[in-house]
């Protein structure tokens, strides 16, 4: 695999043409926020997979990729090289002295902890589970939280695949993270079709620009019984262990 992108505001990176740089999300709010045991909150803050979890102890960052100042972390995951999914100057930016980082084995980071399809990692009560991703790539994942009560799948880019199925069964997600767009494949009718597979209990589409209200009314005619949550960057949704 060839060098991956420098980041540089005066030179931002571009898809056909087009700028990718976005104006960066703040986190005063979500690093202030106080969140109750067996309870969640989380919040999309780009336009990709880059998502900031809470819980009652901990904080989890996924993918991050366009932050100027983050949150704290307490554990990074890295799903995969791409340049929307992992910059080195970032995570040494968000990483602290106790951060426990994640990544994917195709991304070397010093101290980091490698992860693979089928392999576990258990840290301080959370359980992090590295499944199948079908995208682009050397070793790309997708991502199982088990927090405490609750478990969220984080479908990351990948393309929607029937494996998605047996995850859904094997894991019972109560929210679901799909992609409906930029990356290969991914539409809002494929993410709605990813959900029909999953049946999570909340769906939440990110990694696109448009196609939001799309997505939510083809899950309504494929699942009806999932739920669907549209969040703006850098808006703030909280899940409850056992809310429908």
């Amino acid at each position: 695999m060839g060098d991956i992108p420098n980041f540089f505001i005066s030179q931002p990176r571009t898809i056909n043409g087009a700028p990718m740089f976005k104006k960066k999300i703040g986190f005063d709010e979500f690093n202030e926020l106080a969140v109750a045991e067996n309870t969640f909150s989380l919040m999309w803050f780009n336009d990709y997979s880059g998502t900031a979890i809470k819980t009652h102890e901990k904080t989890i960052v996924i993918d991050p990729v366009d932050i100027v100042k983050g949150p704290r972390p307490d554990m990074i995951l890295i799903s995969h090289s791409h340049f929307d999914h992992y910059d080195a100057r970032v995570v040494e930016t968000l990483r602290q002295k106790e951060t426990v980082i994640i990544a994917s084995k195709e991304v070397r980071i010093e101290g980091a902890k490698s992860i693979g399809v089928g392999d576990v990692i258990q840290e301080d009560g959370i359980r992090i589970f590295a499944e199948k991703s079908v995208h682009p790539g050397e070793m790309p994942l997708t991502f199982v939280l088990e927090l405490g009560n609750s478990v969220i799948y984080h479908a990351i880019d990948s393309q929607t695949f029937d494996g998605m199925r047996e995850i859904g069964e094997k894991y019972k997600p109560d929210v679901a993270i799909v992609p409906i767009g930029i990356a290969p494949s991914t539409s809002p009718d494929a993410g709605a079709r990813a959900v029909q597979l999953i049946r999570p209990k909340v769906a939440i589409p990110h990694h696109a620009k448009r196609g939001f209200e799309e997505f939510e009314s083809k899950v309504g005619e494929l699942a009806p019984e999932t739920k669907v949550v549209v969040l703006r960057k850098g808006e703030i949704y909280t899940y409850s262990a056992g809310m429908p």
